[in-house]
């Protein structure tokens, strides 16, 4: 996917994912302690406030990129895009950081999730506008 429109009520105490996976029953938590197929946007936030990440995860085995900007209550468009190598954080259509090239995990079949989890007792709102899903573009010319 390339681009999700997405923000929170609060910055703290909440996990936030929009991605690929192999499972629905399992979240890309912060420690990175859940074992699954992950490749996506997250924030994790635990006691204070985080940016949203690039991440690649196999198993127990995570890479991220920072994309320096904060997951709170302001709209951010973030996303990922595959390349020849990994894959590259986006925020707006505009790549940040550096590509993830590592824990690029092996997805056959997957399902393209969406989840909050919140870690404190403080309820939490999300709210995502939409959630863009491309794949290569190509023209056909006879």
């Amino acid at each position: 996917f390339r681009r999700v429109l997405f923000r929170s009520d609060a910055g703290t105490n909440v996990t936030i994912w929009v991605g690929l996976t192999d499972s629905v029953s399992t979240y890309p938590d912060g420690a990175a302690a859940n074992a699954l197929k992950f490749a996506g946007v997250r924030v994790a936030a635990t006691g204070g406030s985080a940016n949203w990440k690039a991440v690649a995860r196999d198993g127990t085995s995570e890479s991220s990129q920072d994309l320096g900007v904060s997951g709170g209550s302001t709209w951010r468009t973030v996303g990922i895009q595959r390349t020849a190598t990994g894959i590259q954080g986006f925020v707006g259509d505009h790549p940040v950081g550096a590509e993830v090239t590592t824990n690029i995990p092996a997805l056959g079949a997957c399902y393209l999730v969406i989840g909050a989890y919140e870690t404190s007792a403080a309820a939490r709102v999300v709210s995502a506008d939409f959630v863009r899903v491309t794949g290569e573009e190509r023209r056909y010319d006879p």
